[in-house]
């Protein structure tokens, strides 16, 4: 539903904040595909009216609104790239899992088959296989991390401008969660499932263990105290046009 700018100001005691407001809804229905709040010719004579005060509190809500634009595209980036560490790590543990269980069934093996087998697997480890998964691992962390601190600003911002953006800008991350739980089931597998003698497997499963850590979604997520502090930066919004890297930054305190 489309809110009129009188709406607005008729709620804000500032009509910088209301007009600025207006912006954000703008940008909201952009979005959605649906009709401005606040068209630009209405725009346009709301601000040759406002006061050099209220001009102040409009352009902190420019700056939010360049700054929501940007950030959504960043984290937009950021979660495609997470989804595409975790596929390749969870592609590398289902096809060694495959492989395990196929030499504990299928044994004894031919030389050729085995071989043919073992080229699907993990191991033997090779130092440009270790390389590969640690850059998906770090590709995976820093993805996510970066999505998560941006859903947390979007609750934190919506908190002092009273309007619901956390519909359009916040990722629901339900799904890939699910992906995450459904890695992790499968790293315990893999363990159960590890071929050889007991020394051979207890070597694998050191291996995996340091190769595929278990994901902690929770773990990943803004700690309170860089929540705190954020909350405080952005309680006037000016941080969003005088310095609008440092919302990102004090959320990543600390992770």
């Amino acid at each position: 539903m489309t809110v009129s700018l009188m709406q607005i100001i008729n709620k804000e005691k500032s009509i910088g904040d209301a007009v600025g407001k207006g912006l954000i809804l703008n940008l909201i229905n952009e979005y959605k595909g649906e009709r401005k709040s606040l068209p630009q010719k209405e725009l346009g004579i709301q601000l040759s009216e406002l006061t050099q005060a209220q001009l102040s509190r409009y352009y902190c809500y420019v700056g939010l609104q360049q700054w929501l634009q940007r950030y959504f595209a960043i984290s937009q980036a950021y979660y495609q790239q997470a989804q595409a560490a975790l596929s390749k790590l969870f592609n590398e543990v289902t096809n060694t899992s495959y492989v395990e269980e196929s030499f504990t069934k299928l044994a004894p093996l031919p030389l050729k088959f085995k071989e043919t087998l073992e080229y699907f697997s993990f191991f033997p480890c090779t130092e440009d296989s270790l390389d590969s998964m640690e850059a998906a691992q770090d590709a995976l962390r820093e993805g996510l991390i970066e999505v998560l601190c941006f859903n947390k600003s979007i609750e934190l911002i919506e908190e002092v401008i009273k309007l619901d953006i956390s519909s359009i800008f916040i990722k629901n991350m339900e799904r890939f969660n699910s992906y995450v739980n459904e890695f992790n089931n499968e790293v315990k597998y893999l363990i159960k499932n590890l071929t050889g003698n007991v020394e051979e497997r207890a070597k694998k499963a050191a291996t995996v263990l340091t190769v595929f850590p278990k994901i902690n979604l929770k773990a990943l997520e803004p700690k309170k105290y860089s929540v705190d502090k954020t909350r405080i930066l952005i309680r006037d919004l000016t941080a969003f046009s005088s310095d609008p890297g440092a919302v990102m930054k004090t959320l990543k305190l600390f992770l």
